[in-house]
C-alpha cells in the first residue's frame, strides 16, 4: 500500500499528495496516514478503495474533490471507507469523529453555466461509488452528483451541504448512513431511482 508508512517514518504534505495521486493512477487501494490538502481534482479511472483512516482530505482549489471517470469499456467503482471512525478532529468538532472529505467546489456540466455539482464526488455515467464511512461536509452545491451512475451508501455521513445527493438519471441505494443538516434538500431526484432501507436516515 503506497500510503502506509512504517513506524516512526515522516512524510511531507507534498509527498503524501503524490502518493495518493500515484495510488489513484494505478488503481491501488490507498490509506491516508495524515491530513491531506489538494489543489486539483483527483480523477479516479480505475476501481479502488480510499480509506480515510480518520484523516481529512480537503480541496483548497476549484473543482470536485474526487471525479470518477469510466475508463473505456471497463467499469470503475470507487469505495470510500474509514478504518478509524473514532479519530477526533479539533476543527471539525461539531461533526462525527473520523475521516472527512471537504472543500470541493464541484464540477460544471456542459449544459449549465451557473451551477456546479458533486463537490465531494462527481460520478460520471456508468461508474459506481460505495460510501461505507467518513463524513462529507463543506462542499458547495451537491456533495454527491450521480450522472447516470450508481451510488451505494451503507455508512458515513453527508451533512452541511446545500444538497446532499443529486441524482440525475442514476441509481441511489441507501441501506445505511446519514444525510442530515442540508440547507435545501437531503436528496434531489431527476428521473433517477432510489431505494432506502435498513438503518438509513435522512432528516434535519
Amino acid at each position: 500500500n503506497p500510503l502506509v508508512c512504517t513506524a516512526g517514518a515522516t512524510s511531507s504534505e507534498e509527498s503524501a499528495v503524490d502518493k495518493l495521486k500515484l495510488a489513484i493512477s494505478r488503481g491501488v487501494d490507498a490509506q491516508l496516514t495524515e491530513d491531506i490538502e489538494i489543489t486539483q481534482t483527483l480523477y479516479v479511472e480505475r476501481s479502488m478503495t480510499i480509506d480515510l483512516n480518520g484523516h481529512v482530505l480537503k480541496m483548497t482549489g476549484d473543482g470536485s474533490v474526487l471525479y470518477v471517470k469510466k475508463d473505456g469499456s471497463d467499469t470503475v467503482a470507487l469505495t470510500i471507507t474509514d478504518s478509524r471512525p473514532q479519530n477526533p478532529h479539533g476543527s471539525y468538532a461539531g461533526l462525527p469523529a473520523g475521516g472527512v472529505i471537504t472543500g470541493g467546489t464541484g464540477t460544471r456540466e456542459s449544459w449549465t453555466q451557473y451551477n456546479t455539482f458533486g463537490g465531494a464526488v462527481f460520478l460520471e455515467k456508468d461508474t459506481t461509488l460505495k460510501l461505507e464511512g467518513g463524513t462529507l461536509t463543506g462542499n458547495s452545491c451537491s456533495s454527491i452528483y450521480i450522472d447516470g451512475a450508481t451510488f451505494v451508501m451503507s455508512g458515513g455521513t453527508i451533512t452541511g451541504e446545500a444538497v446532499g445527493v443529486h441524482n440525475n438519471v442514476g441509481t441511489f441505494t441507501m441501506a445505511g448512513g446519514r444525510i442530515t443538516g442540508c440547507s435545501e434538500k437531503g436528496v434531489y431526484m431527476y428521473n433517477g431511482n432510489m431505494t432506502m432501507s435498513g438503518t438509513a436516515y435522512i432528516g434535519g
